[in-house]
């Protein structure tokens, strides 16, 4: 666990970007740091006395956030300060976003700051604003990347030029969500006293084209933003019930009641997992069964992060975020485990006959592939064949021993071709 306080990891690489965020407590001092992913290490660590600093945002190799009226821009290997830029109004904002041009290969942080939204272009050596607007929108929504705009509450700006398009004039606090393959962005409001909370979808053809699809409400859906899965499907949470979404047309396609989450908490999707909040767990559901999966002995509960989430995650780690209340415990790393148990194909726990009949399923009958395909490799030989049914045949009812790992979880001793994406036992 990192030092009190910490909060809104960053995953960058090997390291792991946190801000001890002062939130204009006494004397206290904020500290931006950079840990090293696996031990802790701190590799750079500068400091800040102003009150009350956004977190961090990352991108392009650059680490920067707002504070006293200006914008910091550090160098994120390093640590060291390249240059500030002085904001309009002089104000602190919320947590930008960093964009690199994926044609042009130019840098610009967005900053919602003192009632506008600020364009900024962060050069090698200086940065200046592009553009300003005036937009009445909430603190809590992080500037979203939506085609050639960017999009805070009901706002959408044309990048290039900051052209306004208020879109939706409610009051949003969420952060907008954004599917580039549909060209959708949802953003989660209230509608009124009796329908709550709602996701409206719309149609994105441009900053001047943004036209609502539909509108869902009902159970499943509160303050956070939803999160988008596998072929476009959307999730949300609420206190008690866990909803999937059709895109097209906002239906509910599955439902599963009878919870007990934190409300307010965007999920997140990760290889075929929605990972949630509990007031003292973080807990895991399985998207293709849509049941509850595991449990992690850990959470957040009703503390505030900058971006309400469980965490961070990347292919082989999980950072619990405990929230930017100061001095509340520091984020949590979790390694992501590669260990199997040699034999047990189904990924089950136990090496039995389900394990044989799923190898030779596979080897004949057509069957998908292995989570785990180093685990179906009973003989360690680097391939899948017959013999590796024969063997599990023989450890099952014979007691023969197979090559490590064995009766226990642990990594593969030798190098092949073979994957092993996840084996929910071993995590």
């Amino acid at each position: 666990m990192a030092l009190p306080g910490f909060s809104t990891p960053l995953i960058v690489g090997d390291r792991v970007i946190a801000m001890k965020n002062r939130q204009g407590v006494g004397n206290a001092t904020t500290k931006v740091t950079s840990f090293d992913i696996t031990d802790g290490t701190i590799h750079w660590e500068i400091t800040d006395q102003n009150g009350f600093p956004s977190q961090p945002g990352y991108g392009a190799g650059l680490v920067c956030f707002v504070t006293g009226g200006r914008l910091q821009v550090l160098d994120a290997v390093s640590g060291n300060l390249k240059y500030t830029v002085a904001l309009i109004g002089g104000s602190n904002g919320q947590m930008p976003t960093i964009h690199e041009d994926s044609e042009s290969g130019d840098v610009s942080a967005y900053v919602y700051a003192g009632s506008h939204m600020k364009a900024i272009d962060l050069g090698a050596t200086e940065g200046q604003i592009r553009w300003s607007q005036f937009a009445s929108a909430n603190d809590f929504s992080i500037p979203t990347i939506v085609g050639d705009s960017v999009v805070v509450s009901g706002y959408a700006f044309d990048r290039a030029t900051g052209a306004a398009n208020r879109f939706d004039t409610r009051s949003i606090g969420t952060t907008v969500s954004y599917d580039e393959n549909l060209r959708q962005l949802y953003v989660v409001a209230w509608v009124d006293n009796t329908l709550g909370y709602g996701v409206t979808a719309y149609s994105y053809k441009g900053n001047d084209s943004i036209t609502q699809l539909w509108q869902s409400t009902g159970a499943g859906i509160s303050r956070a933003s939803v999160a988008i899965g596998p072929g476009g499907h959307l999730y949300a949470v609420d206190s008690t019930t866990i909803i999937e979404l059709d895109p097209t047309t906002g239906n509910v396609l599955r439902s599963l009641g009878g919870q007990s989450l934190v409300g307010g908490v965007a999920p997140i999707i990760s290889e075929g997992f929605l990972w949630t909040s509990s007031k003292d767990e973080i807990l895991v559901y399985d998207l293709l069964t849509f049941s509850h999966h595991r449990t992690l002995p850990t959470s957040r509960g009703g503390l505030n992060p900058t971006f309400d989430s469980p965490g961070a995650m990347d292919d082989s780690h999980f950072i619990i975020d405990y929230g930017t209340t100061f001095q509340q415990p520091g984020f949590e790393v979790w390694v992501v485990s590669r260990s199997f148990i040699r034999g047990d194909a189904s990924a089950d726990g136990v090496v039995n006959l389900d394990d044989a009949i799923l190898i030779l399923d596979r080897l004949f009958g057509g069957g998908s592939g292995f989570i785990c395909a180093k685990a179906g490799d009973s003989n360690d030989d680097g391939k899948m064949n017959v013999l590796d049914a024969i063997n599990v045949l023989l450890s099952a009812f014979r007691g023969k021993q197979l090559p490590e790992p064995f009766q226990s979880c642990g990594a593969d001793p030798t190098k092949d071709a073979l994957s092993c994406e996840s084996f929910p036992p071993c995590m």
